[in-house]
């Protein structure tokens, strides 16, 4: 008989597998759960995750326990050993014995009958590895510990990461080699190993605007930031705290920051050019209630969720960015949050932890300059531009500001690097994005 949490096995295995055919170049799609009854369906995007974030640190572990590395097997079978590797060693409370039997299973129905017999043997060998859990203050050998987001390390029985000091940082935090290597070369081995540490956090969410009046209290705790809220009630709720037509929005409180360089200016008219779901976008009309605001995207799909949470405010006007050159010469503050790496944020993109390289890097670059360029013209006399990624990447931040100093002659008058914060152990409100916002006139 097939058991419920089978059947929801089958689905995540199936999406890693195809995303095991895409890799590096995972899919920013979530799994599908359509049809699940909500705890198969948490146990999906539980599982969903868990391989998303530590990929490589699992891929480590496994290819001790393979005659052959793992990225040489066919996508399906390598979607199922990371499966059931994520849920052996990084999910709690599942018997052993439920994920391998189950695993086993649907690699006997969906691939063929031998691999079942392979998934049994590597799953009980990752199964036997797990030794036990060391504290913060206790961490044991690196090249055998796994370090979690709380602070403490999953112990093995084998020696899996390498005893270089970079290798090893790649796979214990999987992070792919050319962004670790490229954080140490701008930012040192030191702060790139903290880059790496912080990333295996799972960030908190942070609300602001909320009206408290229509708000479980039991569901939010004050944040040290003035108008900030943690949220603590479950995720689903959030949703029906934040009523559309209102600046109520869930934002980091790093994401927050960049927009206060244009905490003393008046701007009559503000265009936001890459307004996305519309998160600085209320963030800018809870900042300056008197301005009016033009938002827009190239995406359909976002531009359909910024008109649906913008409904109602006459305050801000969702337009086509075909039809954004009726603004020429008028904007006082162009807002460009660019398409970027998405480093700064990597607790919550855990595919760019995968997709670096340089020859993105460079058509990043390149995108982001013909945003900027077609934003230019859309100022007024004495209009200010402000440029903001989520990224750590000096080509994409310091060095992006200076090229708009050079191209237009404006002044660089506001310039902030956000390093991420927080650390595995510290509480939530520590926590921060990083990110880059530069504020030109």
């Amino acid at each position: 008989m097939v058991s419920t949490h089978q059947n929801a096995r089958s689905v995540v295995y199936a999406h890693l597998g195809e995303q095991a055919d895409r890799f590096p170049d995972l899919s920013l799609d979530s799994v599908d759960t359509t049809g699940l009854e909500p705890r198969d369906a948490a146990l999906v995007l539980a599982i969903e995750q868990a391989v998303l974030r530590r990929w490589l640190t699992l891929s480590t572990v496994l290819n001790t326990c393979l005659s052959q590395p793992l990225d040489m097997l066919e996508p399906r079978l390598t979607g199922v050993l990371l499966g059931g590797t994520a849920q052996l060693l990084l999910l709690d409370r599942i018997p052993d014995h439920a994920v391998i039997d189950e695993s086993v299973e649907w690699a006997k129905q969906v691939i063929r009958p031998g691999a079942g017999k392979m998934v049994n043997a590597v799953l009980r060998r990752v199964a036997g590895m797990r030794t036990g859990t060391r504290q913060a203050s206790d961490p044991g050998e690196p090249t055998s510990c796994i370090p979690l987001h709380d602070g403490t390390f999953i112990e093995l029985s084998d020696h899996v990461f390498d005893p270089d000091p970079v290798i090893g940082l790649v796979q214990s935090t999987s992070h792919c080699h050319p962004l670790v290597e490229s954080w140490i070369a701008s930012h040192g081995y030191d702060q790139a190993a903290s880059f790496c540490y912080h990333d295996l956090l799972l960030p908190p969410i942070v609300a602001w605007d909320l009206d408290m009046d229509h708000v479980d209290r039991s569901h939010a705790t004050e944040h040290p930031e003035a108008g900030a809220m943690t949220w603590t009630g479950p995720a689903s709720a959030i949703n029906e705290a934040i009523k559309p037509g209102s600046t109520a929005r869930v934002q980091d409180v790093g994401s927050a920051t960049a927009l206060l360089q244009t905490a003393d200016a008046s701007p009559g008219l503000i265009i936001d050019m890459c307004a996305g779901k519309g998160t600085k976008t209320l963030q800018l009309a809870s900042m300056h209630p008197g301005s009016r605001i033009i938002a827009g995207d190239t995406d359909r799909a976002r531009m359909g969720m910024l008109r649906q949470r913008t409904s109602g405010m006459e305050q801000i006007e969702v337009i086509e960015l075909d039809r954004i050159d009726a603004y020429k010469g008028q904007a006082d503050l162009v807002l460009l949050d660019v398409p970027c790496s998405n480093t700064g944020v990597i607790p919550r993109r855990s595919q760019a932890r995968y997709r670096y390289s340089k020859n993105r890097t460079r058509k990043l670059v390149k995108l982001q300059q013909e945003i900027i360029e077609r934003a230019i013209p859309l100022l007024g006399t004495g209009g200010r531009l402000q440029y903001v990624t989520c990224s750590l990447e000096p080509a994409e931040n310091q060095f992006q500001a200076e090229w708009i100093s050079r191209k237009t002659g404006m002044t660089i008058t506001k310039q902030d690097s956000r390093m991420p914060e927080g650390m595995p152990g510290d509480p939530p409100t520590r926590y921060r994005d990083g990110g880059f916002s530069a504020l030109l006139a």
